[in-house]
């Protein structure tokens, strides 16, 4: 079995920027999932429009993934805050149970605060049978690149201790 998979969404590239300093840090894989059809809408009118989807718990259909999560022994799932929840698209893995019996963590990136992210994606997890290590709240990222690399190398150690891993 791999060891370690980096499993995220990202619309505006916030959670992509987290996703591969991690994949560094971890020495973890990436997989970045996608709707078939990804939110539209520029501005507020995506926070309408993606604020509904999460309301209304819309689980979109994926594009085909390029690596098999259950190959994986850990899995970090990243994700942006959409109306104080997670994305659809991490919803869809939750709803169709394709992250089971792993070590785990979470993280979200959002622009005003996490509302109940980290907590709502761990008792997700839990109740799939998987041990939820932690988790991390990351304010826009792409913002100040140097200070969230900061953030993320902290968060890597204590995900790496947490692993049992020595930092390298």
């Amino acid at each position: 079995m791999k060891d370690t998979l980096i499993v995220y969404y990202s619309l505006d590239g916030n959670s992509e920027l987290v996703a591969t300093a991690l994949a560094r840090l971890l020495d973890a894989d990436l997989l970045r999932v996608r709707p078939v059809k990804e939110l539209r809408g520029k501005g507020f009118g995506k926070y309408i429009w993606g604020g509904r989807q999460v309301v209304m718990k819309s689980a979109p259909k994926l594009q085909p993934m390029d690596k098999d999560i259950d190959d994986y022994a850990n899995v970090v799932v990243g994700t942006p805050v959409w109306a104080f929840s997670y994305s659809p698209p991490i919803q869809t893995l939750f709803k169709n149970g394709l992250i089971r019996g792993k070590r785990a963590a979470v993280y979200c990136c959002h622009e005003g605060g996490p509302g109940s992210t980290i907590r709502k994606m761990t008792k997700r997890l839990s109740g799939a049978g998987n041990i939820v290590l932690g988790g991390c709240e990351f304010r826009e990222p792409k913002r100040d690149p140097k200070a969230a690399n900061k953030e993320i190398e902290a968060w890597a150690g204590t995900l790496l201790e947490a692993l049992g891993k020595d930092e390298t």
